[in-house]
């Protein structure tokens, strides 16, 4: 992947070659630009180094890279800034932190929402931010699921709103991977197994209600059969009891 971006780089300079940009000049570029990239792998390799000595950061960030897009830089600084996961009660604890959740206006009885406060540290909401950008470059090829959730927000309330919408969704996320020591697609499994057992949860009480309901109108339809009847005298107390 490196060198095909250097060999993109020194494509570029060739073609842009002008009388004011003589060949010397493009090779000192594409020089530069090699020189440049060795140091980036350089500065991965001792982040890589760093990280696996701290067994607890390491194993962090070995669950947060398993997000599509999250690279190694990006996982570090997001583990880095969560610091101990555990001194959140709650993944909106975790967003509150970051300063992601909404700013609550109240006057009487009406309460509005705003913006995101943008309270706590904002080297966590950096580091997050640029894992949602990521995420978003690397389009259907990384995680269709966050980028079809931030295209949606997307076409109703534009970019801005959406790009924040999907570092909220990443922190929390990101909370319930750590608490659970889960990759990423270990979490969407639990997340899938989660929703369609609170689905089958509203299933079953819809349907109790929908028997009681039942169970309502044939007592409403006995009451009415024995008014007509003139029978509702004479019916044990325990029926006219239930009838009512």
């Amino acid at each position: 992947m490196r060198e095909s971006k250097v060999q993109k780089v020194g494509t570029a300079l060739r073609k842009a070659y002008t009388p004011c940009i003589d060949a010397g000049m493009a090779g000192f570029f594409l020089e530069l630009v090699q020189f440049l990239d060795h140091a980036v792998k350089d500065m991965d390799d001792q982040l890589a180094r760093l990280v696996c000595q701290d067994q607890r950061i390491g194993k962090q960030v070995m669950l947060l890279i398993s997000i599509p897009g999250v690279s190694l830089v990006t996982g570090a600084s997001m583990a880095a800034e969560i610091c101990e996961v555990s001194r959140f009660a709650s993944d909106k604890r975790m967003a509150g932190y970051m300063g992601l959740v909404p700013s609550v206006y109240q006057s009487g009885s009406k309460r509005i929402t705003g913006r995101i406060t943008k309270r706590g540290s904002p080297h966590a909401r950096r580091a997050y931010y640029q894992a949602a950008m990521a995420i978003i470059r690397s389009g259907q090829k990384g995680a269709p699921e966050l980028v079809e959730f931030y295209n949606r927000v997307r076409h109703k309330k534009g970019h801005k709103v959406a790009a924040v919408a999907l570092v909220r969704k990443l922190a929390i996320i990101a909370y319930h991977m750590l608490t659970r020591h889960q990759s990423y697609q270990a979490y969407l499994e639990w997340e899938k197994e989660r929703r369609d057992k609170k689905e089958r949860k509203v299933d079953r009480i819809r349907s109790q209600a929908r028997r009681a309901e039942e169970r309502k109108a044939s007592l409403a339809r006995i009451l009415e059969i024995a008014e007509k009847m003139e029978v509702l005298e004479v019916m044990p107390q325990e029926l006219r009891t239930a009838c009512a």
